[in-house]
């Protein structure tokens, strides 16, 4: 917050309502050291909720000789779809005179943001659906935050801006392809190996098995890159049908498996 230094402002008490009671607790009074007003509040769980405040101003004699308006924090609640969405909804950010001009909504990819935003809403908007490409990267945990951007008043450059808390949504693994016939002597090369092509996957926890029909394995990696080229010992192995097992953890840490068959085929020589 910014202040008028020539003002007979000294100190300002900060107050935080609370709930149970209805009334407003202080949370402690700050002196002015110059222009710029700055109060950290680290008793609270912005996740779990959206809190109201307002100042209190003290002059040099400590006289409360003023109060600012009361202010609501933003709380974002975002959460994945199965059609590879995110949707965010928050609550409307109040205490400025003239509203909120605009919504800023930002995008972290396994919680790492870059400062781009997605997309600029309008300040009556209080939802979006984030639409995720299947090829995205990233290991399916999209975090978001959105600032709401107040209108100037006229009088100075600055305009409010306030900003909620990190909401992440995951997607769950997602298997685009998993073949169930190869021929690692094919013309077409994408056709010689065998594994699931996936998206949001992690390499930790990962592993990939493939059986005979004798449960006997004859490949594993932890590589969600790898595929099996159907060799065993670095030969070939005959046309037949194999199982293959699959281990992989969710965006929320669970550990998952996934199982079925595939059948090795000579398409144009014979093993």
């Amino acid at each position: 917050m910014y202040v008028d230094i020539e003002s007979d402002v000294q100190s300002f008490g900060v107050y935080r309502l609370d709930p149970s009671t209805g009334m407003f607790d202080s949370l402690g009074v700050e002196p002015l050291v110059n222009s710029e007003f700055v109060f950290r509040d680290e008793n609270v769980n912005t996740s779990e909720s959206s809190y109201y405040y307002k100042l209190v101003v003290f002059n040099a004699c400590g006289h409360n000789v003023d109060s600012s308006n009361i202010v609501q924090t933003i709380k974002l609640e975002a959460e994945g779809q199965e059609d590879i969405s995110s949707s965010l909804s928050w609550n409307a950010f109040r205490g400025w005179d003239n509203g909120v001009s605009e919504y800023v909504i930002y995008l972290g990819i396994d919680s790492v943001f870059d400062g781009s935003s997605v997309e600029i809403v309008s300040g009556e908007t209080l939802k979006y659906q984030d639409y995720i490409p299947n090829d995205a990267n990233g290991y399916g945990r999209f975090c978001y935050y959105v600032e709401a951007i107040g209108y100037s008043n006229g009088l100075d450059e600055f305009a409010g801006v306030s900003r909620s808390n990190v909401s992440c949504a995951n997607q769950e693994v997602l298997f685009d392809t998993i073949a169930n016939v190869f021929d690692p002597t094919s013309e077409i090369y994408v056709n010689r190996t065998f594994g699931p092509i996936a998206s949001f996957i992690f390499n930790e926890g990962y592993q990939f098995f493939i059986f005979n029909r004798w449960g006997e394995l004859i490949f594993e990696t932890k590589d969600p890159y790898e595929k099996w080229t159907g060799k065993y010992k670095g030969s070939l192995c005959p046309s037949s049908v194999y199982a293959y097992l699959i281990y992989y953890r969710s965006a929320s840490g669970e550990s998952r498996h996934k199982k079925g068959t595939v059948t090795l085929v000579y398409l144009n020589s014979s093993y």
